[in-house]
């Protein structure tokens, strides 16, 4: 099946939106839009993967994108170029129940384009707010939380929905932080899986990289920690206001928890986006 490849950034300029499908992304209850600009698939890039059409929205005008979302998957930290990542979105898209990011991040550090820019991606999914067309969104190939230790003291596990544990060995998680380096539980959880050094470097790098494009203007400080890591109880005001800036999908969702606060995170935030 021949799939055509979106040159991204030489195409944003001027765009007009195409049909009237929601942003919200999910649920399963939209109809297939007939792609007759791209056909079925399209190929992510630069591994080439197929990615289903159905799993991302219309087209929106480049100065329509004023946020920036992050994101981690809570699936397996794979080295494989986000193959796995993709895969997902494409068997999403299959029953209907629509997701889908602009870009991911595997353990490496490799970053693989997967829905084109000047496409809405589904990837904060939040009933009758508009911020999937206004963001940019990446997905960090990582576990997330883990509640308890195992009895041996060697990995951190969770039960999920049909009872099967998932594992993390000890050395690969870690606590959040606030904004001063002080160890919390973030969420009510005592570790998450780490984001490693590729990860960390090749996120600040791509958030660069988007502000620089969108015209973006953000800064790292004790109120954007604040926003992009509310905890349970509430959300980013900044976020719902629709204000420029860089957030987490905590700063939309009281129900997730990506992403977290790590230490090597923050400390990597402070220093580039002074």
């Amino acid at each position: 099946m021949s799939s055509p490849i979106i040159n991204t950034p030489n195409l944003l300029s001027g765009f007009n939106v195409i049909g009237t499908r929601s942003s919200s992304g999910g649920g399963g209850n939209y109809i297939p839009t007939i792609r007759k600009d791209l056909g079925p698939t399209i190929l992510t890039k630069p591994s080439g993967f197929e990615l289903s059409t159905n799993s991302f929205g219309n087209k929106r005008k480049k100065e329509n994108v004023t946020q920036i979302y992050l994101h981690h998957t809570a699936g397996q930290q794979r080295a494989d170029k986000c193959a796995g990542t993709v895969s997902t979105y494409n068997s999403r898209a299959a029953k209907g129940d629509n997701a889908s990011t602009q870009a991911a991040i595997d353990a490496n550090g490799h970053v693989e384009e997967i829905v084109p820019w000047e496409y809405i991606a589904w990837g904060q999914g939040v009933k009758g707010y508009n911020f999937n067309t206004i963001g940019m969104s990446i997905e960090i190939m990582a576990l997330g939380y883990f509640k308890t230790l195992s009895k041996d003291g060697k990995t951190y596990y969770r039960l999920n929905s049909e009872g099967k544990k998932t594992f993390a060995p000890i050395e690969e998680c870690a606590p959040g932080v606030d904004y001063n380096l002080k160890e919390i539980k973030y969420k009510g959880y005592p570790v998450y899986q780490k984001y490693t050094a590729a990860q960390i470097k090749g996120t600040v790098a791509w958030v660069k990289k988007w502000m620089t494009f969108f015209d973006i203007k953000w800064k790292f400080n004790q109120d954007a920690y604040d926003n992009m890591f509310p905890d349970n109880k509430n959300l980013s005001p900044r976020a719902l206001n629709y204000e420029p800036g860089v957030y987490s999908h905590n700063s939309v969702k009281k129900t997730k928890s990506d992403i977290f606060p790590q230490k090597e995170l923050i400390v990597a935030f402070k220093a580039a986006f002074k």
